[in-house]
């Protein structure tokens, strides 16, 4: 048996036998792990939708505030920076005092400045609220993620990480469907953040009654009862989980927050060689959407809500996309451990270089079907693809990060959140200097020789990553 399968089944100890009491990973139902994935999932989407949502009331916002796109555009690119900043500087705190209190604690912030943007009269506090908008919510998507690692071992945990990252980052497809279909139905831009308020705390009030405490440092493999007050759920009351429980259950050692812990998870060869390409095709999509957003009302003179409408493509391939990849993961992963040679890199990432292929041919596609004003229907089509491969990737990296760093799975996946976003935010910030300078087929084009270049690191991660001591 090689090195590297050693080091993974001593890393694995942890996720196959940490509760003295039970030799099951959890002692969750499958039932019980989908709800609470689909809860965490929610939490997530909220997050993913609120810059999305913002789209279709663009225009509206500068014409109430008189102000030129690119300072218009501002409002994206700072939420963009806040959404990486936030996890990780609270994600780690989950590994800390539980996903459960963080998560309340972060929805009620994320409320009050819905509230505060819905009422807000000033552009300048626009921005500032669409800051802490972000920061307050954005952890949400890593602690997910976090929850993920709790619940569910190696050999399965491909399928979940695919349905929770489709389920939260659809928002980040139809968040314009939705951000039209506000607007036009109480016609004022004003109403989208109300809107989230809402949304905010209709999740609050459904974490609080029946998302439980996953961070195997306090409940274990979930036998555990947990000792403080916030990290308690109402649903451990019934009977059916009284019955599981057990005083004698062990828990994971406690670790300790520590502000570089993810910055040091991000140094680490393997994780950037691996994210940065990512964030790149992230970057792009992002960029897509922006620039679909635009140019169908300025060109197509579509309304808010039929720009919502054309965005569906990219919610199905978002889901689509992330279910399937979660699948192929889980048949790589065992098809991984047949071998003599055992590699979690290549489990997670030999079919990288197929998924960057497919967005390298839809930013072609995309950019100059838009540049020449062709029928919309190859635009949604190419959506479509574009979405499915690039949120593919994602979870693609996100599994990876779970498995490298089993006991820390908020704070590693908060490094997706740090590179995507300030990638993304980097792309938004040039991209309409460079559309005026290159036209949308010349810039889409340019960003595709990017992705394909990109993807050479992560071919050499999921050849080599095993010579790395992490």
């Amino acid at each position: 048996m090689t090195n590297e399968k050693l080091d993974l089944e001593k890393r694995d100890k942890p996720e196959e036998a940490t509760v003295e009491t039970s030799q099951v990973y959890s002692i969750s139902t499958r039932p019980e792990k989908l709800i609470i994935c689909f809860l965490c999932a929610f939490t997530g989407f909220c997050s993913s939708v609120s810059m999305p949502i913002y789209f279709p009331i663009l225009n509206q916002v500068r014409e109430y505030f008189p102000i030129s796109e690119s300072v218009n555009n501002l409002a994206v690119v700072c939420y963009l920076i806040f959404q990486g900043i936030g996890p990780a500087l609270l994600s780690p705190i989950a590994d800390v005092i539980g996903r459960r209190p963080l998560i309340l604690m972060l929805l009620l912030l994320y409320t009050v400045a819905n509230i505060a943007l819905a009422l807000t009269r000033k552009f300048w506090l626009l921005l500032v609220l669409r800051c802490l908008q972000a920061f307050s919510i954005a952890p949400a998507v890593s602690i997910a993620s976090g929850v993920v690692g709790d619940l569910v071992d190696r050999e399965s945990r491909g399928s979940y990480v695919g349905m929770v990252s489709g389920c939260l980052l659809m928002g980040q497809a139809i968040g314009p469907l939705l951000g039209g279909a506000v607007d036009e139905g109480f016609h004022s831009w004003r109403a989208v953040f109300w809107f989230l308020a809402v949304l905010g705390m209709l999740v609050f009030t459904l974490d609080f009654s029946f998302l439980p405490e996953t961070n195997r440092s306090i409940v274990g493999n979930m036998s555990k009862e947990p000792r403080r007050l916030w990290n308690y759920c109402p649903i451990l009351l019934l009977p059916s989980y009284q019955r599981r429980l057990d005083d004698n259950a062990q828990a994971d050692p406690h670790p300790h927050y520590n502000l570089l812990d993810t910055f040091r998870i991000l140094i680490a060869p393997p994780v950037y060689l691996t994210l940065i390409p990512c964030s790149i095709l992230f970057a792009s999509w992002t960029c897509c959407l922006t620039t679909l957003a635009t140019e169908l009302e300025n060109h197509y003179h579509y309304s808010t809500l039929k720009i919502g409408l054309v965005f569906i493509s990219s919610g199905v391939g978002c889901v689509l996309g992330s279910f399937a990849t979660g699948k192929i993961l889980d048949r790589s992963y065992r098809c991984q451990k047949l071998k003599s040679e055992f590699s979690i890199y290549k489990a997670r990432l030999s079919i990288y270089w197929v998924y960057t292929l497919i967005c390298v041919a839809s930013q072609i596609t995309f950019g100059w079907t838009l540049d020449k004003r062709t029928h919309p229907a190859p635009i949604i089509i190419t959506i479509f693809f574009f979405t499915w491969a690039c949120l593919g990737t994602m979870t693609m990296s996100t599994t990876l990060l779970i498995d490298m760093f089993p006991g820390q799975s908020s704070t590693a996946t908060s490094c997706v959140n740090i590179t995507r976003c300030l990638m993304s935010a980097l792309f938004v910030g040039v991209l309409t200097k460079m559309i005026a300078a290159m036209t949308i087929g010349g810039c889409y084009t340019f960003f595709a020789g990017i992705s394909l270049v990109s993807m050479i690191p992560v071919l050499y991660v999921a050849r080599r990553g095993t010579k790395y001591k992490l």
